[in-house]
């Protein structure tokens, strides 16, 4: 059984998983210039049909459940909470996938609605309740999708999908889990809000690191503000 699906049993059961926090890899991916004024609400639609489309395709590509419990909806992006799936397998191989599948999608679409993404990657204890996912992971999830080093990787010529991993699971990826390759990273100071931390910036399956990199080039981060 994956995800919540153990906890969709039942008042009781429901009642209790907003007590209970729950161990996840969490995933969250944004359309850049989704809000731009020059396109319609229809190929906003349509953009988001694409978004969903790549993500299930990636996601059941990587031997991953795709079901409802796991994901939330956020307007030009979505979050995914991933319960005993190691973080590693959302980049190696489940990153790979959605850069093939986007390119895909991409190249038959109209350019007004061809996607352009930011993801992230983070793992940690979080609740759900009633209105959906809750915890500082969450948060940290969207800090690191929202870093400005984050938002120039993608702008860089022919970019399309650029993402960003916690130190945390970073460390965890490129030691045992053996999913990131560490010259294929850059280490960027994050400093969104009240987070200040490292992050590691790549534009998957490309060969080539960002442009961008940390002050000193060492990634540490100065006190938390």
């Amino acid at each position: 059984m994956f995800g919540w699906d153990r906890f969709n049993t039942g008042t009781r059961a429901r009642s209790a998983l907003r007590h209970e926090a729950q161990y996840c890899a969490i995933f969250a991916v944004d359309i850049a210039g989704f809000g731009h004024a020059g396109r319609s609400d229809e190929t906003r639609v349509a953009m988001r049909a694409d978004l969903y489309g790549a993500l299930r395709g990636a996601w059941r590509a990587s031997g991953l459940r795709w079901t409802p419990d796991i994901h939330e909806d956020r307007g030009d992006g979505v979050l995914v909470a991933a319960p005993r799936v190691p973080a590693g397998r959302l980049i190696d191989p489940m990153l790979h996938r959605l850069r093939a599948e986007l390119r895909s999608r991409n190249r038959s679409a109209d350019p007004s609605r061809r996607i352009r993404l930011r993801a992230a990657l983070h793992a940690g204890h979080l609740r759900r309740d009633r209105h959906g996912l809750v915890g500082a992971s969450v948060n940290h999830v969207f800090r690191l999708l929202d870093a400005e080093p984050l938002r120039r990787a993608l702008a860089e010529p022919g970019v399309d999908l650029a993402f960003m991993v916690s130190d945390e699971v970073y460390r965890n990826a490129a030691g045992a889990e053996g999913a990131i390759d560490p010259a294929e990273y850059s280490p960027v100071v994050v400093h969104v809000k009240e987070t200040r931390t490292r992050g590691w910036l790549t534009i998957p399956a490309t060969g080539r690191r960002p442009a961008v990199a940390a002050p000193g080039g060492d990634g540490r981060p100065g006190p938390v503000i």
